[in-house]
């Protein structure tokens, strides 16, 4: 997680030096202008006691003491008065701004801090994960295997009744569900390391089509594919992308109604290309778009909370946005957002992304 340090600056800023094992500080400060305000009310008290004394003489006014001209120590006077106040109330406004520029500098530092540690306890959440991953593999898949292999020998059995073969048929199922649970666990705990190659939409559109859900068929959802990207072509590993993207699908059957339509769009945004996947469900609340990529967390009773989770891994795998939002026509976008290549005297280049502060 990279943070921004206010270093050591003029006597106008705030100074956090933080030393880190004989490195080079980093620095950047918030200073003031150059002619602090202090200085500008004294300048503007000076020029008001000038103005009053060439008003008063022009006028025809004249200022004396027991029959002695005291101009002179009248505009001393007012200079004294009016540059004071000036300068004390620029020192009380610098004072002001010096205050809310320090509670700006820690607001900042206390929400990079709360990054840190979001971050961190999601890093120890993942190492307890992975842990628990290998445990399920070693000691859960296998036995899976073991009793589907047996429940589906018993269900294909000519001589089972009718009734044993619905419930054979439902233990395949629920042997099933706990299968795709395991196989989630295990690749959120696993590295994810691209092999990027260059990609384009229509490409990873047609391998979610090709691998689409279950649940397409038995809601009778149509599919509509929108490619407005062009030839536009992205670094990317296209076995993860495609995985991620249908399992933003997969999550979109979840939610649509029945004959209801998923929309894949694909668009070019300057020097990025946005996948989105849509849907025409209830779409997702307000409350929710903050921890709904959070491992574990469902709005669905029947979830497991590891899919979007998957998804959010991948997309950070590959230096991509993943963002949530309202569908125009009701429902759900969720949108990748990866840099596009740029191409350049015939050859293509990646468009880095550019860098933001330490995550949503």
């Amino acid at each position: 997680m990279r943070e921004r340090t206010v270093a050591p600056g003029s006597t106008a800023g705030i100074v956090f030096a933080p030393k880190m094992n004989g490195m080079n500080e980093r620095r950047s400060s918030v200073s003031l202008p150059a002619a602090a305000p202090r200085w500008i009310g004294l300048a503007a008290g000076l020029l008001v006691a000038v103005l009053d004394v060439v008003g008063a003489r022009t006028l025809g006014l004249a200022f004396e003491l027991n029959g002695r001209a005291v101009t002179g120590w009248v505009w001393l006077y007012l200079a004294l008065s009016f540059g004071g106040l000036g300068f004390l109330l620029g020192w009380l406004y610098e004072l002001r701004r010096r205050e809310r520029m320090a509670l700006d500098e820690v607001l900042r530092k206390t929400e990079a801090l709360e990054r840190a540690r979001l971050g961190l306890a999601q890093n120890e959440k993942m190492a307890v994960l992975g842990q628990l991953a290998a445990s399920i593999s070693h000691e859960v898949r296998n036995p899976l295997a073991i009793l589907r292999s047996t429940v589906q020998n018993l269900e294909e059995d000519p001589g089972s009744h009718d009734d044993v073969r619905r419930s054979c048929a439902f233990l395949r199922d629920e042997i099933d569900r706990l299968g795709r649970v395991t196989g989630s666990i295990l690749g959120l705990a696993r590295p994810v390391v691209p092999r990027p190659r260059p990609v384009r939409a229509a490409e990873l559109f047609e391998r979610v089509k090709l691998l689409e859900p279950l649940e397409v068929r038995e809601k009778s959802l149509r599919f509509e594919l929108r490619d407005r990207s062009g030839e536009a072509e992205m670094d990317a590993d296209a076995d993860l992308l495609g995985q991620a993207l249908l399992g933003l699908v997969t999550n979109a059957t979840q939610a649509a109604p029945v004959g209801g339509v998923i929309t894949l769009e694909a668009h070019r945004l300057a020097d990025e290309v946005a996948l989105s996947v849509l849907d025409d469900g209830p779409g997702v609340p307000e409350s929710d778009r903050e921890r709904i990529f959070e491992p574990f967390y469902s709005t669905r009773a029947e979830g497991h909370g590891l899919g979007l989770a998957v998804v959010r891994q991948i997309a950070r795998a590959h230096g991509a946005r993943l963002e949530v939002g309202e569908h125009e026509g009701g429902g759900a976008r969720f949108t990748l957002t990866l840099p596009a290549r740029a191409v350049e005297g015939g050859a293509a280049h990646r468009v880095p992304a550019p860098r933001r502060a330490a995550a949503r």
